[in-house]
C-alpha cells in the first residue's frame, strides 16, 4: 500500500494524525518566507546592542558613547574600587591586548626594516586597498 493510499482512507483524527486539510502539502515548504532578515542570532544581537550609543553625564557634561565603552569604563571603575572579579576580568583581557599590541609592534618594526622602494610599494598598495581601487582578482 502506498503513502497516498493511506491518505485516502478515513481515519480518526488524534495524536500524530492531523486532519487532511491542515497537513503540509507535498512539495511545499513549511516556512515559505524563510527566516526574517532581522533574526540574526544571539551573537549578532549582542554585537548590535553593544554598538548602540547611550548618553552619559560626566562632570556636568553630556556625552554619547557606545554601550561597550560604558561597560569598559564600569569594569575599570569597579576594579579600581577593589572588586576582585572585575580585576580578574581586566587581567584576562589585558593578556589578550598585550599580545595584540605586541603583534602590531612587530609589524611596525618589520615595516621599518624595509628598503625605501619596498616601503613605497606597500604604501601605494595600502592606499589603493583603502580607497577601493584594488581588485584582488584582476590585473593592473
Amino acid at each position: 500500500m502506498s503513502k497516498h493510499d493511506d491518505d485516502d482512507r478515513d481515519y480518526e483524527v488524534g495524536y500524530r494524525r492531523p486532519p487532511k486539510e491542515t497537513r503540509y502539502q507535498e512539495g511545499q515548504s513549511g516556512n515559505p518566507n524563510g527566516r526574517p532578515k532581522g533574526a540574526k542570532g544571539l551573537k549578532a544581537s549582542l554585537k548590535r546592542e553593544l554598538r548602540a550609543t547611550i548618553t552619559v553625564n560626566k562632570g556636568g557634561q553630556k556625552r554619547r558613547i557606545s554601550k561597550s565603552e560604558a561597560l569598559a569604563k564600569r569594569v575599570v571603575e569597579r576594579a579600581l574600587m577593589g572588586d576582585a572579579s572585575a580585576t580578574r576580568m581586566l587581567m584576562a583581557v589585558d593578556d589578550e591586548l598585550s599580545r595584540d599590541i605586541e603583534a602590531q609592534a612587530a609589524t611596525v618594526r618589520a615595516a621599518a626594516e624595509l628598503e625605501p622602494d619596498d616601503r613605497e610599494i606597500l604604501t601605494h598598495f595600502a592606499a589603493r586597498a583603502r580607497s577601493g581601487q584594488w581588485d584582488p582578482d584582476g590585473e593592473e
